[in-house]
């Protein structure tokens, strides 16, 4: 990170779990990387409106060298909720191209969280 903050590369954020409940760790990493600029992709791997992601989206959204994309998320709503809280110029098109191929729907494990499942192979 700090080679990256240093030669102002971003990097890109892939979150281990949905953003809710990993906010305080994007906070330290904020805090400890001030000048690093940062994509959290998937828009926090929420894939629908959940308790509580309004509130870490306006967290985040006090940082302005915190950007979002919004590969694999399927909800317009979430998407809606993001560009309201975090602000249109902060949020990239993402595709995750070619998994948007990957035809699929949500589930949610009762362990693991939202997963994306399907019947179809995937080349």
């Amino acid at each position: 990170m700090t080679a990256a903050q240093e030669k102002n590369i971003p990097i890109i954020l892939r979150p281990p779990m949905r953003i809710t409940l990993y906010l305080t760790q994007v906070l330290k990493l904020v805090k400890d990387f001030p000048l690093l600029m940062i994509c959290q992709a998937h828009l926090g791997l929420t894939k629908t409106v959940i308790s509580g992601l309004e509130d870490v989206y306006m967290a985040i959204a006090r940082f302005p060298q915190v950007y979002f994309d919004t590969a694999l998320v399927p909800s317009v709503e979430v998407v809606e909720m993001a560009m309201r809280t975090i602000g249109v110029n902060r949020i990239m098109y993402g595709s995750d191209e070619p998994l948007n191929l990957i035809r699929s729907v949500l589930y949610t494990h009762p362990q693991h969280g939202e997963k994306i499942v399907t019947s179809y192979l995937y080349h």
